[in-house]
């Protein structure tokens, strides 16, 4: 155990972690017909491996009134045994912050399984928080954007149960993927008049929130303590300003990334043969950024919903003030979101428009082309048609007159001249019977030909069977 003040936690009592194998059935105000209780405890078997780990590293912090005065005292603990003795005894502090880390957004939560349901059992917790968390030990689902988990209920006794969970972006300084995350901090709070009880769940050790946690320690006796032993709702003021801002930074970055590739596509020259593939690099970034937007707008609107129901529940005008701030924030990062979104959506479409236009424009010159090869193809089918119809005609008439030679021409020496015999007549006849069966035979060939390229487009005949025969 690492304590920034000698401390010795008492011995364990086993009796306050009665039963916590069966939680939350093992609930005081179990209502079997409002909680799921057999299925909960399932869930939380079937993902004990990626939730929670066998390292265990639990901050505690307690304000402590004693004599009037407010101290604070923080401590790490490593070790299990040593957890359950501070978390047992019966007398609580004013206030308890017991804060759990992930190594990493993806990691589970340092804290084993058993533990975990030991100071959920302790506090009489709700299983209501299992929902927030459930959602942990992984990256926040997409599917899941806009929902936050948020259930407020008020007990036997009048103790009241607020969890949540609020999910932001943070820069991950890691330079081998995109420079922010999206995280989420998972919130408990059990507040009656005697006692409060807060459960954090960080996304990584050292969070902006943890280092505003720690730094309760230097304020001893102070008139902040004052305010949050007076108002300890204030602490849910902790963890939005903690966080909020941040959407500011990330919606800007992704600005930048949205002008980055819309100047490139508006830029390149779409008559280049490269545009289309530049283009399309262009959509499928900005395909990427339009989901990423619509996903932070979700979450904005998840934590809207958060505060606007905790400031219902505020007491002090100034912290009604304070979360009308916080709200005002996130009404202007989702406005800016919404018109990022409009921007990316217009810029794909003109993008696509440009491309279909260079489509149009190349189908129109290939249409063009086509009907020049198309008339080109008309006019060399007239002149090979000229050519059979001619020799159709002249090839008999030349065979003709091979076959019979000059025996119907003869040279007259008187005229100097070379005269038609009178049985002429058998050479015509010839040549025209002889043309008919070459045109016959012709014809005969062509439909034959005709014939089988029918049949050879001619498209096979499917059975088909009705769904009723057997």
């Amino acid at each position: 155990m690492a304590a920034s003040r000698p401390y010795q936690p008492p011995t364990p009592d086993p009796a306050v972690f009665a039963g916590w194998e069966q939680y939350p059935a093992n609930l005081q105000n179990y209502d079997p017909v409002q909680t799921r209780g057999i299925q909960l405890n399932r869930q939380i078997t079937n993902v004990a491996s990626d939730l929670f780990d066998q390292y265990i590293r639990v901050r505690v912090i307690d304000i402590v009134e004693q004599g009037g005065a407010l101290t604070c005292r923080r401590d790490v603990y490593t070790d299990a045994a040593a957890l359950r003795g501070v978390i047992s005894p019966k007398a609580n502090p004013r206030i308890r912050i017991i804060s759990i880390n992930q190594s990493g957004s993806i990691t589970p939560l340092q804290i084993t399984k058993e533990l975990m349901l030991q100071i959920l059992t302790r506090y009489q917790v709700l299983p209501e928080f299992l929902e927030v968390l459930l959602s942990f030990g992984s990256i926040p689902h997409v599917a899941e954007a806009g929902n936050s988990n948020l259930a407020v209920v008020e007990s036997d006794g009048g103790t009241k149960h607020t969890s949540y969970q609020f999910r932001y972006a943070e820069e991950n300084h890691t330079p081998l993927k995109p420079p922010w995350s999206i995280r989420q901090t998972g919130v408990y709070h059990q507040h009656n008049t005697q006692f409060d009880l807060w459960i954090l769940l960080n996304p990584v050790g050292g969070s902006s929130l943890e280092r505003q946690l720690e730094a309760l320690e230097r304020f001893q006796s102070s008139e902040t303590l004052k305010k949050i032993t007076r108002n300890p709702f204030r602490l849910h003021h902790l963890v939005f300003d903690a966080y909020i801002r941040n959407w500011r930074w990330h919606i800007r970055y992704l600005g930048e990334k949205f002008e980055e590739k819309s100047d490139l596509a508006f830029v390149f020259d779409p008559n280049l043969a490269s545009y289309a593939v530049v283009s399309f690099d262009a959509v499928q970034v900005l395909r990427d950024l339009h989901d990423d937007v619509m996903a932070l707008s979700a979450h904005c609107n998840g934590d809207l919903k958060v505060i606007r129901v905790l400031r219902r529940q505020q007491m002090i005008k100034a912290d009604i003030l304070s979360l009308e701030t916080f709200s005002t924030l996130l009404e202007g990062y989702n406005e800016s979101l919404k018109v990022l979104q409009n921007r990316v959506q217009n810029t794909v479409e003109l993008i696509a428009y440009a491309l279909d236009t260079k489509k149009q424009d190349a189908a129109a010159k290939l249409n063009e082309h086509i009907a020049g090869l198309t008339t080109e193809t008309m006019d060399d089918n007239a002149t090979v048609k000229l050519i059979t119809v001619f020799s159709l005609i002249y090839l008999p008439g030349s065979f003709v007159g091979t076959f019979y030679g000059m025996n119907f021409f003869g040279y007259n020496s008187k005229t100097r001249r070379i005269e038609i015999g009178k049985n002429f007549w058998i050479y015509v006849m010839t040549w025209i019977g002889l043309t008919l069966v070459t045109i016959i035979f012709y014809r005969l060939l062509r439909m034959r030909h005709d014939a089988q390229k029918r049949k050879t487009h001619r498209l096979p005949l499917v059975s088909t069977k009705w769904a009723s025969e057997p």
